[in-house]
């Protein structure tokens, strides 16, 4: 019995920003709640914020002074937020530590209650490591 088939709509790219390029972007996202911003997750450390097809001047978290990412399978690796973000500014990052031995970490990290662009770069706690 063959099975049915079906049209596939046509895909398509858009660039996110012009006249930017990212160091090794590995994908982009959005917190739930807000569709004006997009989270960019770059693998050496860095998540930049995109607002109206800009990229901000100040990251939205600088993680590279503990990521390891000197081979391919290494760095920051992934986002996640909290579905609650908006209210309890909470999210998740997965990352290779440069700790020794270096590991595997999924730590998690809240916004700055002074400045909502970017997040305070003290880890909250650790739920893997």
């Amino acid at each position: 019995m063959a099975c049915p088939t079906i049209d596939i709509p046509e895909l398509s790219t858009e660039d996110l920003v012009s006249d930017q390029t990212f160091n090794q972007l590995l994908f982009a996202t959005q917190a739930p709640g807000d569709s004006e911003t997009i989270y960019v997750v770059e693998r050496p450390g860095i998540i930049q914020r995109i607002e109206n097809g800009d990229v901000l001047n100040e990251p939205f978290i600088d993680l590279r002074d503990r990521i390891e990412d000197s081979f391919q399978e290494e760095g920051l690796l992934g986002l996640a937020f909290h579905p609650n973000y908006q209210e309890n500014g909470r999210f998740f990052v997965y990352y290779t530590s440069d700790e020794d031995p270096t590991r595997t970490v999924i730590a998690e990290y809240h916004r700055s209650e002074d400045n909502p662009d970017v997040a305070n770069n003290e880890e909250v706690r650790r739920l893997v490591d």
